[in-house]
């Protein structure tokens, strides 16, 4: 081999931080390597080289014939006395064999296997350069693009950006200087990774989270100095990140240092990820707080309530107000998600109006539950059986009212299906907004909604009687033990209650339905019950029903 190529190889592998001995090593294995397939695997072939002259000695075993026959294995006898005197015929010598001997396929074995021998040496020499520095930032230059991942060059060893550690918005051209996180670093030994090796050794990373915090302990003095301490960490990469920082030193304010005088030092870690959005927050030990916190930039939190899921995970709902909801959650949702992140624990963000409502529904539930306490079991399951009573429902349902028509019934004290239908059509039509024909069509679609609420004809109006109580206030309404109210007959369905103010439909009936017992039954401010279609003739008396 000729000095000055041995010397121009030494001179790259001591770039690439390799020794000499590495070259000579290599050499040797590579012409070993060529020359057994030359001669043959078995053959016991001796290679060396000389480190100062850069010659290469190579001797081989041919076996001593008369008349040879296969150059690569046999040599004459009379060459063969030239070299070992004590040679015989049928005996194995060991000959010099020059390189030019070699043919294209030995030559190029040996150029294969010399390449692979400083490519393994190199890995080797990089994993014990680089295995104890990751997760360190090392700066670097862009070489080129393979397949989307991006070679660099990193102080005197190539390092590869797969694609899933780039920032999105990122692009790389050849020549650009950038910095990078170290994620890994491959074993050249690792029987494992044999086969599925990475285009480098050493794997970079510019989207993990640490590379953040690395960042700001670059910019920062106070936090390499440990005076600022970086709890908690969320990102997505190239998008927006958000950071919790805390001290344990009065007079110093963690997310002022973190920013920087207008924000300079926060700039400068944004410059570096190509404008990503950065969010330092205080940490705080308080979870409520530390919740409040991170959903920065809102401010004004209504409150934070803290519960556990199905699986026994803790949810945190935070309640804003109206208008700061769309910002609580931010644009698809990533402010809520990086919250999340951040605290470790799932948030559920909703506006004052709907926590409202949600808090009203479980009162109504909890009184409901505490009104069950006190009921029997028989009560308890009567209940269950039975479905909701329809004079019950809001005037809202019935058929025919509008929300504007419903606005004026409850302001005037109709709220429920049932008073519509005891209610007197004269009395409804003297309402805002209402005619006689549409009171007398509520009335009656009431009535047919809730039959129960109105007065049924069950009974022959021979036998029925005006049900009052003197201590009832408004009359119509009987207690408890009172089953059927008014007078009503075979012809009537239902007979009209008639309020407090309806004083003249109680005086077309008052002269044929009153007698003498029933002076003392109701005063003036008393209502009474009627029946228009009662026959006067027959005198009906006003009695207590005995049950």
């Amino acid at each position: 081999m000729n000095q000055n190529l041995l010397t121009s190889m030494q001179q790259i592998l001591s770039q690439k931080g390799l020794g000499k001995e590495i070259l000579v090593d290599a050499i040797e294995a590579a012409l070993l390597q060529a020359a057994r397939r030359r001669f043959g695997l078995e053959a016991s072939v001796d290679v060396g080289l000389d480190e100062e002259t850069g010659e290469i000695s190579i001797a081989a075993p041919k076996r001593v014939v008369e008349i040879m026959r296969t150059y690569a294995t046999e040599i004459p006898i009379e060459e063969a006395v030239k070299m070992h005197p004590e040679a015989r015929v049928g005996e194995l010598v060991q000959v010099p064999v020059r390189t030019e001997d070699f043919g294209r396929i030995e030559a190029q074995l040996a150029r294969q296997i010399l390449v692979q021998k400083i490519k393994d040496a190199e890995r080797a020499n990089i994993f014990g350069l680089y295995k104890d520095r990751v997760e360190e930032i090392v700066s670097g230059v862009v070489q080129q693009e393979d397949y989307r991942d991006i070679i660099m060059e990193i102080e005197g060893a190539e390092a590869v950006l797969p694609l899933k550690e780039q920032l999105r918005n990122e692009r790389y051209r050849r020549g650009d200087r950038m910095r990078a996180l170290i994620i890994d670093v491959v074993d050249p030994d690792d029987e494992e990774r044999i086969g599925r090796r990475p285009k480098a050794p050493v794997i970079l990373s510019r989207a993990e989270p640490v590379f953040l915090v690395r960042l700001f302990e670059q910019e920062v003095p106070e936090i390499a100095d440990e005076l600022v301490q970086i709890e908690a960490v969320a990102r997505e990469a190239g998008e927006r990140s958000k950071i919790a920082v805390a001290t344990t030193e009065d007079g110093i304010d963690p997310v002022g240092t973190c920013v920087g005088v207008r924000g300079s030092r926060v700039q400068m870690v944004m410059q570096e990820l190509n404008g990503e959005r950065i969010d330092v927050i205080e940490w705080s030990s308080d979870p409520k707080r530390f919740v409040a916190n991170a959903l920065s930039p809102v401010k004004d939190i209504t409150d934070v309530i803290f519960e556990e899921d199905e699986d026994g995970e803790q949810v945190a709902i935070v309640v804003v107000p109206d208008e700061a909801l769309s910002l609580a959650i931010g644009r698809r949702g990533q402010n809520a998600r990086l919250a999340s992140r951040l605290t470790g624990c799932q948030i559920d963000i909703v506006g004052e109006r709907e926590a409202g409502e949600a808090l009203r529904s479980q009162v109504e539930a909890e009184v409901f539950k505490s009104d069950d306490l006190f009921k029997s079991d028989e009560e308890t399951a009567d209940e269950d059986t039975v479905e909701r009573d329809p004079a019950e429902a809001p005037v809202e349902e019935l058929l025919g009212v509008t929300p504007k028509l419903a606005v004026t019934l409850r302001e005037n004290g109709y709220e429920t299906i049932g008073a519509i239908a005891l209610a007197d059509p004269t009395a409804l039509a003297e309402l805002p907004n209402l005619g006689m024909k549409t009171s007398e069509k509520l009335v009656q679609s009431a009535q047919h909604a809730a039959p129960a609420a109105g007065v049924e004809g069950d009974a022959e109006a021979d036998d029925s009687d005006v049900a009052a109580d003197d201590e009832v206030e408004a009359a119509g309404v009987v207690d408890d033990e009172v089953e059927a109210a008014g007078v009503v007959d075979d012809e009537v369905e239902a007979a009209g209650v008639v309020d407090d103010d309806a004083e003249e439909a109680a005086d077309e009936g008052a002269e044929e339905a009153a007698d003498e017992d029933t002076e003392g039954a109701a005063d003036e401010d008393d209502a009474a019950v009627v029946d228009d279609a009662a026959d006067a003739d027959e005198g009906t008396d006003v009695a207590l029903d005995e049950e």
